[in-house]
Order: structure tokens, then sequence, then C-alpha cells
């Protein structure tokens, strides 16, 4: 007999239903689909799939492509770049071209205006009865003239570069004395003194390195505005301001690299005063400019008396037949007409007193007749009295006038006077060396010998000048060392300083003593106030 089954001995589980689990973590939240995720055939060469329109395969042969295309972009840019330098190249050669252009035009141009200069010269000279000799001889003198000017040239170049050779010898000089000054402060004073002392020599080398560079950029700008006003006048007329715009701040630039030259020049002085072989070695210096300027200005007035004796002898010339026959009737007449001048001034100051009395008697008729008019009546007021001294007043004024009038004529009288002595003794100077031409030979000998004499006083000048820069050098090895000889500069250096101020502070008194001085003006004024008085009492 079967038993019939329990619940509990069931073979078969029952299920319930299954139980929801809600997905948790950051993926889950970010709403990401299948479909968006890219296709990728992992390098294979079958391509790109794209699987629907939003979904594409970045894979090698993608960017190998875009690499491509941007090579290619590149070298289109690269070869656009190529053809526009070539364009500004040739445009630059052009510009080139036309500048060496421009500068042959304005050569040809200044060559073809001096020789126009040249034809109209010739031109007037020929219409003024002048002979082709005469411009020849013309051409000869100025060819002289420019070849004497290059020889100048050419000398000062010559000395220029001596002066180069001399100053680099002395800057070798200064060099190693002031290596040897280095040592003795050294060694005598201490490092420290040392060490200032090279500070103080390092600075000065730097402000000289600094005003020869800005004497450099001064040089430069100078050129440049040079060549800024030389082409103002050939460009364009925008250019041509442009261009005058850069001149006027060039000219700028040039005064203030001038002012900074100056300020360094004041520094590198003040430093160098202090120095007392620097101020030994100045007064050397200034002691031979004076000598040689005074030989340089010697050698000028031989040649200006040289040239002075040629002029003669051509004036004497030109004018030996008219002088020594006779004098022509223009002159006779200049002569007389002086004499009369000369004959006028003798004259004047006798006039002028008649003049200067003549007046005072018709002052003094005119106080006597004030005298003589009846004085006021009760019935005449103030108006009346007013009206007479308008009329006095007009009258005084008229007198006046007329005295600036006769003042005016002399100064008239007086400059013609002068002009005319001046043509009488132009007159004179020159009959007296046509008179005198018969000496010429004379004077040039002497002229000569002087010029020998002088050339011997500026030998031995030379020779002194040597022997006293000797001297100079031995007496600076010997005080060299002498403490006592630099204190006695010092002293000297302060004396002059104190009589300098000394003679200042006195000029300055006495300026303005005499600007203080009005006495004389004001006894004047006191005087006129009186006679004015005097005249309204009466």
């Amino acid at each position: 007999m079967s038993m019939p089954m329990s619940r509990k001995a069931s073979a078969r589980p029952v299920s319930r239903g299954a139980v929801g689990v809600a997905a948790t973590g950051t993926a889950a939240t970010q709403d990401v689909r299948l479909s968006s995720r890219p296709m990728s055939n992992h390098g294979l060469d079958t391509g790109t799939r794209v699987a629907t329109g939003t979904r594409q395969v970045f894979d090698a042969p993608y960017f190998l492509t875009d690499i491509r295309n941007k090579t290619a972009n590149c070298n289109r840019e690269a070869e656009a770049l190529s053809v526009s330098t070539q364009e500004l190249r040739r445009k630059e050669n052009q510009f080139n071209r036309l500048s060496e252009t421009v500068q042959q035009l304005k050569q040809q141009v200044n060559n073809l205006q001096g020789e126009f200069t040249d034809i109209n010269y010739a031109k007037s000279q020929l219409d003024a009865g002048a002979s082709l000799e005469d411009l020849r001889s013309q051409a000869t003198a100025a060819e002289n003239q420019a070849e004497k000017l290059r020889n100048d040239s050419n000398v000062a170049y010559k000395a220029r570069v001596e002066a180069q050779q001399r100053l680099e010898k002395n800057e070798i000089a200064a060099a190693r004395i002031r290596s040897e000054t280095e040592a003795k402060i050294s060694a005598d004073l201490g490092d420290e003194i040392a060490r200032e002392f090279m500070k103080l020599s390092q600075e000065n080398i730097s402000l000289q390195k600094q005003e020869q560079e800005l004497r450099k950029k001064l040089q430069e700008q100078a050129n440049q505005t040079a060549i800024a006003y030389s082409n103002a006048s050939v460009l364009q007329n925008t250019q041509g301001q442009q261009n005058i715009q850069k001149a006027i701040n060039i000219h700028r630039n040039t005064r203030q690299y001038k002012r900074e030259i100056d300020a360094l020049r004041n520094e590198l002085d003040k430093g160098q005063s202090d120095d007392p072989e620097y101020n030994i070695k100045q007064q050397l210096r200034n002691q031979i400019k004076l000598e040689s300027n005074e030989c340089k200005r010697l050698v000028e007035e031989i040649k200006t008396l040289e040239a002075s004796l040629v002029h003669r002898k051509k004036i004497f010339q030109e004018i030996a037949p008219d002088v020594m026959t006779s004098v022509t009737k223009e002159q006779k007449d200049m002569i007389k007409n002086v004499l009369k001048a000369e004959n006028q001034l003798t004259q004047w100051p006798r006039q002028k007193q008649e003049l200067i009395l003549n007046n005072q008697k018709l002052n003094q008729q005119h106080l006597l007749l004030l005298n003589k008019m009846p004085g006021p009546t009760q019935s005449e007021n103030g108006q009346n009295i007013d009206q007479q001294l308008n009329v006095k007043t007009r009258e005084l004024e008229r007198l006046s006038d007329q005295e600036s009038r006769v003042l005016t004529e002399l100064r008239e009288q007086q400059s013609r006077s002068q002009t005319l002595k001046e043509t009488l003794q132009a007159l004179t100077s020159a009959v007296g060396d046509a008179e005198s031409v018969e000496n010429v030979e004379v004077a040039e000998s002497q002229l000569r010998s002087k010029l020998a004499a002088y050339m011997d006083q500026h030998k031995s000048l030379a020779t002194d000048l040597a022997d006293a820069n000797k001297r100079l050098t031995e007496s600076e090895e010997s005080i060299k060392g002498s403490e006592q000889a630099q204190t006695l500069r010092s002293l000297f250096n302060g004396l002059s300083a104190s009589l300098d101020k000394q003679y200042k502070a006195e000029s300055y008194i006495k300026s303005k003593e005499n600007d203080g001085n009005y006495e004389g003006d004001k006894k004047i004024v006191l005087e006129l106030v009186n006679k004015i008085n005097d005249i309204l009492m009466e």
C-alpha cells in the first residue's frame, strides 16, 4: 500500500520567480550605447568599415591620409613663399639698379650744372669784353688754386697721420707711466689707495672709450644727415618730407650725442684735474700749442705779404700808364669833394657852437618876452593858464624836433665825410703804391730775408722746445716722488682759483657800481624840473 507523499519530501524544488538586482557604478550612469563603439579591423588591409552614420574607424590608414594631406598643404605654402621671395628679390634688385641710376643721374646733373655755370661765366666775361686769353689765364689760376688746395689737403692728411702716431706713442707712454705709478703707489701708500687709483684709472679709460663711441655715432649721424639732405631734392615730395623729418630727428640725436660727449668730457676733466702729473702735461701741451700757433701765424703772415706783393705788382701793371701820365678828371673831382668835405668837418664844430649860442639867445629872448608879458588878472582863470602852458609845450617840442633834425643832418654829414675820407685814403695809398713801385724788388728782398730770419728763428725755437721738453722730462723724473712739490702744486692751484674768484668778484662789484651811478642823470633831471617850475611860476 502506498503512503501519500509529504510536502517536505518533494523531489523538485519550486521556483518562486527571479530576484531583480539594481545596476551600480560609473559606466551605468553614462548612457553608453553599443552602437557608439568604433569598429576596427585591427591593422588589417581591408580598409575602414563604418557600421552606422555615427561610427568611424580611426586606424593607421586614416592617420596616414591625414598626414599626406597636411604635407601637401605645407608644400603648396612653401611654393607660394618661394614665389613671393623671388618676387621680392627681383624688386630689391630693381630698386638697387634704380638707386645706382639715380646716383649716376645726380652726378651727371652736378657735372652738367658745373659745365653750365662755366659756360654762363665765360659768356658773361665775353660779353663784358674779356678775351679768350683772359679766360684761359683765369682757368689756369683756378687749376693752380685747386692744385694748391690738394697739396694743402695732402699736407693736412700727413699731419693728421703723424698726430695719430704721436697720440699712439703718447698713449703707450701714458700706459707705461700709469703702470709705474700704480706700482709706486702700491709700494709707498698701500694696497687700498692703489686699488682706488686703479678703479679711477679704469673709469677714466671707460669714459674715454664711451667718448670715442659717441664720436663715431655722431659722425655716422652727420653722414646720414648729409645723405638725407642730398637725397631730399631728388626724391618725390612725400619721400622728401620723410627725409626732412629723418634729418630733423638725426639732427636732434646729433645734438643729444654732443651733449653726452660734453658731459663725459666734463667728467673726464674733473677726474683728471686732481692728477698733478696730468696738469703738468697739460701745461706742456698748451705751451707747445702756443708756440706752434705762433709759428703758423708767422708763416701765414709771410704768405700774406707775398700775396700782397704779387697783388701790388699786378695793380701797378694795370694802373702804371695812367698814374705815370696824369690824374684823371674824375679823380680830381673826387679829391676836390674830399677836401670840401674835410673843410666842412673842420668848420662844423664852430657852426655847431654858433647854433647852440643862437639857440641859447633865442631861449633868453623867449624868457624875456615871458617876463614882459603882463601877469594874469583876477578875471583870467585856470583855462587860460593851461592854454599858455600848451602853447609853450608845443614850442618846446618844435625846438626839440628841430634839434633832432639838425643832429640827424650832422650824422649824415659825418658819414659822408667818413666815406670820402676812406676814398681819399684808398686813392692816396694807390698813388703811393704806384709811386713806390720802384722799391718793389727791394721790398721783396727784404721780405725774403725776413722769411729766412723767421725760418731760422723757427728752427731755433724748435731746438729750444726740444731742450725744454728734455729738461721738463728730467724735472718730472726728479720731482715725481717729491711730496713737497705736489703740496706746492696743489697750493698753487688753490691760489690761482682764489685769485680768479677775487678778480671776478671785483669786476662784478665795479660793474654794479657803474650801473648804479646815476648822479649825472639825476642832476640833469633836477635842472629840467627846476626850469619847468620856474616857467610855471612865472
